[in-house]
């Protein structure tokens, strides 16, 4: 009977890793694509409502409202000199949990923020909302970490600076740019070293669409060439001196270090060359002719397309397993809530090539977290999923021991996955922090079945030219009530609106009816039953958790 790590469920070993490297010395393919599944079910880590930190507040439409609220990637670090382990998800105001390692996380620290944001109002300082990202520690307890930065004109109460006094639905007067931060503590506080490593080659523009550089993902050190390397998501408009001419861009690029202390030592890969380099605009103005100098080119990721990708080195046993790749990259794939993707190299991105990093193999399955998690509390895609990233807690011990300094740093950075501690960390809704227990397949081995597998959908719908949608049944504050159709001419094709009030709406985005604050959360409910122009009547939520919510129509 093959066994498997089961984390809470069971405390099996993860995989029987002397059959698995048996299996690849006997099979004739010279690369393994191993299958990665959840194999427990989902445990809240974080939770704002109980664990933020009590007066930590910021003001939001004239209200204090709580600023330490999950907003970026989970990450991980372990201090060497105290023997602590930090997780985070970055915020207005980031404040730790920390613990001996992440299976033992102890307390969620109020004492002390690991890095303070600048937030300067002004766009030429690139010191503004600032997310501490992709930190990397070593032994000696000194460290660097990349920081991505947002100016929010919208924020700034300056009509200099932007039309409008909130965020748009194409996110104008908003522009990213990455900066760099270290550490000499291990650590427990970062300070801001150079600002902007990584920006547009043009200043700030008054009222336009979001563009710019935003830092995500680990660092990695490839030792076959001695560099560090990063991904930057990027993004810019045509003809607004963002980048080359009459082009447009969007994607995640790659850049490189020697030394990752000199600003002046990372180049960008632009799909021939390492040779792509950042500058301040304000201090070097670039003329259009030499835009392409300053603008990298986006990975090849097939034709699956995924965000907040973030590559991670195999280590311990399984990478000494013949044919088993050296890296994978998780993705948040940009049509499906709740699931994740992931890749391994291509061969023109191998780590022993000229571009490391730049190319990977088509995405392999994906997976699909809300079945793994209680719909009872976290689940039934009540909430948004967020940010995904594969950490491994043996990472800083068994996976990086008696290695070489470089293995030792990797491991105490979360850079390596392995097989007997792993987890998908993500965000949902800016609410929770949750974890997932996974675990590496050998291709074609039989993988755990879901505990709550999604319900079969409901074929019941309403009449497409419903004027009126009573919701009922709904335990959730102000969702029960008669829902109007906000125009009875919508444009052919395009699915109807409701509206209760300012902030219930019922619309369809991304492939599910929704009962939400429309463009601005929360989500209440998220419809399970049949997708398209016509209005489940219910599948709103899960009945094994509570009474139905029911949708039905009311003419007038």
């Amino acid at each position: 009977m093959r066994t498997y790590c089961m984390h809470a469920i069971c405390n099996n070993v993860a995989l029987l890793l002397s059959v698995m490297s048996f299996l690849a010395r006997e099979t004739e393919c010279a690369t393994i694509k191993p299958l990665l599944a959840p194999i427990g079910v989902a445990e809240i880590v974080f939770n704002k409502t109980k664990d933020a930190c009590p007066g930590k507040t910021k003001v939001i439409d004239g209200r204090n409202v709580s600023c330490e609220e999950p907003d970026s990637m989970p990450i991980a670090w372990h201090d060497p000199v105290q023997g602590l382990s930090y997780l985070i998800s970055a915020t207005s105001c980031t404040y730790p949990t920390v613990g001996p390692n992440l299976s033992a996380l102890q307390r969620h620290d109020c004492t002390q923020t690991p890095y303070k944001a600048i937030n300067d109002s002004r766009p030429w300082t690139y010191e503004n909302r600032q997310w501490l990202q992709s930190t990397r520690v070593f032994p000696n307890g000194t460290g660097f970490a990349m920081v991505h930065n947002e100016f929010h004109g919208e924020l700034s109460g300056n009509i200099s600076y932007c039309s409008f006094d909130r965020k748009t639905a194409d996110g104008k007067c908003i522009e990213w740019s990455t900066d760099l931060a270290t550490t000499v503590n291990g650590g427990a506080t970062w300070q801001l070293y150079h600002a902007p490593l990584i920006t547009l080659p043009r200043p700030y523009i008054k009222d336009a669409g979001i563009a710019g550089y935003g830092e995500l993902g680990s660092v990695l050190y490839n030792p076959a060439d001695g560099y560090y390397y990063c991904h930057v998501s990027r993004t810019y408009r045509n003809n607004t001196g963002a980048g080359p001419p009459d082009t447009v861009g969007s994607g995640t690029c790659v850049f490189r270090t020697h030394d990752p202390y000199n600003a002046s030592d990372y180049y960008g890969w632009n799909g021939t060359h390492w040779s792509t380099t950042w500058t301040n605009p304000y201090l070097n103005p670039t003329p259009p002719q030499d835009l392409w100098k300053h603008t990298c080119q986006a990975i090849d990721q097939g034709l699956t397309r995924a965000t907040h990708l973030n590559p991670k080195k195999f280590g311990g046993s399984v990478s000494t397993i013949p044919g088993w790749p050296s890296h994978v990259m998780t993705g948040l794939p940009v049509t499906i809530e709740s699931n994740i993707t992931y890749y391994f190299p291509a061969a023109d991105g191998e780590v022993t090539g000229d571009a490391p990093f730049t190319a990977w193999e088509e995405a392999q399955q994906q997976l699909n977290l809300d079945e793994w998690m209680d719909p009872c509390t976290i689940g039934a895609n009540k909430y948004t999923f967020m940010y995904p990233n594969l950490i491994d807690h043996s990472s800083p011990f068994d996976l990086s021991k008696d290695g070489s300094i470089h293995d030792q740093t990797d491991g105490l950075s979360y850079t390596l996955v392995g097989n007997q501690s792993l987890y998908l960390y993500a965000v949902l809704s800016r609410q929770f922090i949750v974890r997932v227990p996974v675990a590496w397949f050998q291709p074609g081995e039989v993988t755990p079945n879901p505990p709550f597998p999604t319900p079969t959908p409901s074929s019941v719908v309403n009449p497409l030219n419903c004027s009126r949608l009573l919701v009922k049944g709904a335990e959730i504050d102000g969702v029960n009530g008669m829902y109007v159709l906000e125009s009875k001419h919508s444009p052919v094709g395009e699915p109807p609106k409701y509206t209760l009030d300012t902030t219930h709406q019922l619309y369809y985005f991304q492939g599910h009816w929704k009962l939400a604050h429309f463009a601005v959360g929360p989500t209440y409910y998220v419809a399970q039953a049949v997708k398209g122009l016509a209005v489940p009547v219910n599948g709103w939520n899960d009945p094994r958790c509570a009474p139905p919510v029911t949708v039905t129509c009311t003419f007038d």
